[in-house]
């Protein structure tokens, strides 16, 4: 046998893991990881505007799979199950906002028969020492007819109201995922929006 068969495996450098939704944008263009101060179950439990953020993803994962027809009454169902808890008020406001993204028939498209929701992405970026690990979930992938369209929900309040006012974190988690996906798709154009719920926008 050679030598290196009996030798034990040289141990692997560890890449840096990223996810994109914790990428921000530094003065020099590049994504950097953005820091944010993680939340518990209990801090997370305890804020209405997180549940409200939840269940609207939620919604806005399965709703396109039921019958238009039945959506309210899945959607009604589904929030009081869920958001037990929350005030009625509340409650409306995420069945009405959901289903306001769903039935717009600007966003038909995200919802066509193929389209995937909640798409784990996982890939490689970057060469040799600059090359880091990318861990992160598309909220809805479109295969539409020639190009690919990435698109990340966000439900804070308001929305942007142009594209300049936009989160720099936001674009690089969407930059994120357009890198991770290209060599996938080769010919597509790949496409890469923010959908505020509220409005919708």
């Amino acid at each position: 046998l050679p030598d290196w068969a009996s030798a034990p495996s040289p141990r692997e450098r560890a890449r840096p893991t990223l996810a994109p939704s914790r990428l921000a944008l530094g003065t020099d263009g590049a994504a950097h990881s953005a820091e944010q101060p993680p939340l518990g179950p209990s801090a997370l439990g305890a804020n209405d505007r997180y549940a409200r953020g939840r269940m609207v993803h939620a919604l806005l994962q399965h709703l396109p799979n039921v019958a238009a027809e039945h959506q309210e009454r899945a959607a009604r169902a589904f929030v009081a199950m869920r958001g037990a808890d929350l005030d009625q008020a509340l409650r409306d406001e995420i069945v009405a906002e959901t289903l306001n993204v769903v039935r717009n028939p600007d966003f038909a498209p995200l919802f066509r028969p193929g389209s995937l929701a909640e798409v784990p992405v996982v890939a490689r970026l970057g060469e040799g020492d600059g090359a880091f690990a990318l861990d992160g979930q598309i909220d809805r992938l479109a295969v539409l007819d020639r190009d690919l369209l990435i698109v990340d929900y966000k439900t804070n309040r308001p929305p942007a109201a142009t594209a300049e006012e936009v989160a720099p974190a936001y674009i690089a988690q969407l930059a994120a995922y357009r890198a991770a996906l290209e060599r996938l798709f080769p010919g597509r154009t790949l496409r890469a929006a923010l959908l505020w719920t509220d409005g919708p926008r």
